[in-house]
């Protein structure tokens, strides 16, 4: 084919994967509403234009804000709209194909890059939805930085002299990488070895040091980020399975999550279980293809790839460096402990590789039989096609979208919210990043507690916390159950409102037992006499007024552990906060309140179940304990001067700390005149219905 042939029929075959794409995008952007992973880079991109500088994305250790960067830009010419951040991973797509094509040419000819362009301009429907919105975040971006770092390693290592340059660029793509997402190490790892097999004495090259100087100074953020949090990446990504997982997870990549790769098994949204198969003569037919062109490459190049067992590179092509890449990244997604059978990102960078090297399967055929070479690249492009379609007819079902893949329309929840006047609401991670951008931080939702990163801070809860009207919006299918929630309610008493909303149900106009809290006033603590059942010389550090000093049972959990509390004179108790510190595991799996004027005579004023599945009041709002975070018991005011908290749980791996203990009473003006009065406003509430039955 000669060269200006060959340069008009690349150039369609790019124009077709582009207008392929942009009609994709276009078709989510009208089907598929926004997610909360979405959103998340977003609002902090919003963040940054109000002079934050993350360089982690919130409530992470790991994976760098190049994207919140990016929309922050595009944010600030465009707005903050779903199109404006579905840019980024729909420009990657793009860089995505042309690199591909690059590492392929430079690997072997421009031919063998030509097929794989042709692979790859309507590609196996993963790879197509990573270009559209799913997964946001770094995973293509990373995806398309390693196939940068191969190429520069391709060059390298087929260079007759040694280039600083190149090693200097190489160095710092992979730095810089290496900040966006620790996904990058099976590309260094590969980079590493080649560049040894190329130079033994690598190390003590000039080369070397300044490709160790641009990968330090491209990563100093990250450096910087776990100098200072101590190295709290590598505790949360670093995680390594057993060998037995290990095997389970190889065994799981290459039979089942390599599937999505070639298109047999089509992902309709993210990472999730929500999958479906090609049919089954397509899915067999294309599973038998790609497994003989992958073992007629290996055949062919046996002679060359054994060289490898030698530590040389004489006489190799790209060959090597592409199978050794597809073997680094399944081992590293099988190895880590963060790795599932869905987790098809985790496997991402097995894409810079595998149609490179199915492409030059399919060249090598060409070369001795041309009818079979077009036959088997039809069947190819007739599967990944079909799986496209199937994945645009599942995001054009609304149903499915709504329901299975949990994508509800949130217009009309939110028209509620502003007319009842709502500004701060808590709701399930998948929907409550997601509402807060949607409304450009009009409403601010956050989660009630962490589901998304246990043991992290939760990204706007202080301000929902403190806010004096709140929602609590459940969903069918993401976090706790309106019926569930609504038995936690009933559970610590109050009244509420409940209103449906298409497939929502959201609780709003809380009031606690015995009126809002804030007007509570706070027990001084100056002439308490603190005795515990266990270690009661440590009692006193209850009500030292520092939260890193505990009184703790030092024992697993018991029923029958008691806590009392002379405070020296009788005050109307109604609220009692217990603060946690830094020993947040330890709350107490159930516990009963009793109250006494005269340490003889003893009646229960509130029990409790376990605190880590239940709700209390704070702020006149149902809170869930979070991490580092204290609980309360509040109920109906009683007079006491003497107060006996009893652990009424159990629990073998724990014991039993408070860091501070603080009670609170009504004014004197709001006293009740006996232990069961309340608030007219209360008992009018739970006469219309509106409330919960008051706690025992």
């Amino acid at each position: 084919m000669n060269k200006k042939k060959f340069i008009m029929l690349m150039l369609a075959v790019l124009v077709v994967g582009i207008i392929f794409r942009l009609l994709l995008f276009a078709f989510a952007y009208q089907k598929l509403p926004l997610s909360s992973d979405e959103a998340w880079p977003g609002l902090m991109a919003m963040h940054m234009l109000k002079g934050e500088f993350p360089v982690v994305y919130w409530g992470q250790t790991y994976m760098g804000t190049q994207e919140s960067f990016i929309d922050a830009a595009l944010i600030f010419l465009f707005g903050a709209h779903t199109l404006t951040i579905r840019i980024y991973p729909l420009a990657f797509a793009f860089l995505f194909l042309a690199v591909s094509y690059a590492l392929a040419r430079s690997s072997y000819n421009r031919e063998v890059g030509l097929i794989t362009l042709v692979l790859l301009a309507i590609p196996a429907p993963y790879l197509a939805m990573c270009g559209v919105a799913i997964p946001p975040d770094n995973y293509l971006a990373v995806t398309t930085l390693g196939s940068i770092a191969l190429l520069l390693t391709s060059r390298i290592i087929t260079a007759e002299r040694r280039n600083l340059l190149s090693f200097i660029l190489l160095g710092a793509v992979l730095g810089y990488a290496f900040w966006l997402h620790l996904l990058i190490i099976s590309y260094i790892v590969v980079a590493a070895l080649f560049l040894f097999l190329k130079d033994k004495l690598l190390l003590i090259r000039k080369e070397f040091f300044g490709l160790a100087l641009a990968f330090l100074v491209t990563s100093l953020p990250f450096w910087w980020f776990n100098w200072t949090h101590d190295f709290a990446t590598f505790n949360d990504v670093g995680g390594q399975g057993d060998w037995a997982r290990t095997l389970a997870m190889l065994q799981v990549a290459l039979i089942y999550t390599v599937q999505f790769f070639i298109g047999m098994r089509v992902m309709l949204y993210g990472d999730n279980i929500n999958n479906v198969t090609l049919p089954p003569a397509l899915y067999y037919l294309l599973a038998a293809i790609w497994i003989g062109v992958l073992v007629l490459v290996f055949v062919v190049s046996w002679k060359r790839l054994w060289r490898l067992c030698y530590l040389s590179l004489k006489n190799t092509d790209g060959t090597a460096l592409l199978l050794v890449m597809t073997a680094v990244s399944i081992a590293v997604f099988a190895k880590s402990q963060r790795s599932g059978s869905n987790d098809a990102r985790y496997l991402l960078p097995i894409l810079s590789a595998l149609p490179i090297l199915f492409a030059y399967g399919l060249w090598r055929l060409q070369q001795w039989a041309r009818p079979v070479f077009y036959v088997l690249l039809a069947i190819v492009l007739v599967a990944q096609a079909w799986g496209n379609v199937l994945l645009a007819k599942a995001w054009n079902n609304p149903a499915l979208v709504a329901g299975p893949l949990e994508l509800p329309d949130t217009r009309a929840l939110i028209r509620f919210l502003q007319d009842a006047g709502i500004r701060h609401a808590y709701a399930h991670y998948w929907l409550s990043y997601r509402l807060t951008y949607e409304t450009q931080e009009n409403l601010i939702v956050s989660e009630p507690y962490n589901e998304r990163f246990p043991g992290k801070p939760v990204k706007f809860l202080d301000i929902v916390s403190a806010a004096e009207k709140v929602a609590f919006i459940t969903h069918p299918t993401l976090g706790i159950k309106a019926d569930d929630f609504e038995t936690l309610l009933r559970g610590i008493g109050g009244a509420w409102q409940k209103t449906n909303i298409t497939c929502f149900t959201v609780f709003y106009d809380f009031l606690p037992p015995c009126g809002a809290e804030r007007t509570f006033r706070e027990i001084p603590r100056d002439r308490w006499q603190v005795t515990a059942s266990i270690k009661s010389a440590k009692a006193p550090l209850m009500m030292d007024g520092k939260t890193d000093t505990i009184w703790a049972s030092d024992t697993a959990q018991m029923p029958g552990m008691t806590v009392t509390v002379d405070m020296g004179a009788v005050h109307p108790l109604a609220k009692i906060r217990f603060d946690l510190g830094t020993v947040w595991c330890d709350y107490p799996r159930g516990s009963k309140i009793e109250v006494s004027t005269d340490n003889r005579t003893w009646k229960t004023a509130f029990e409790y179940g376990n605190v880590g599945d239940g709700l209390f009041w704070d702020n006149a709002q149902p809170r869930f304990l979070v991490y580092g975070d204290f609980f309360t018991c509040t109920f109906t005011p009683v007079k006491a001067q003497y107060v006996r908290i009893t652990q009424t749980g159990s629990d073998p791996r724990f014991c039993w700390t408070i860091a501070e203990l603080r009670f609170f009473g009504l004014p004197a003006i709001r006293q009740p005149t006996d232990s069961t009065a309340c608030p007219q406003s209360l008992r009018d509430s739970v006469a219309d219905g509106r409330a919960g039955p008051p706690p025992t």
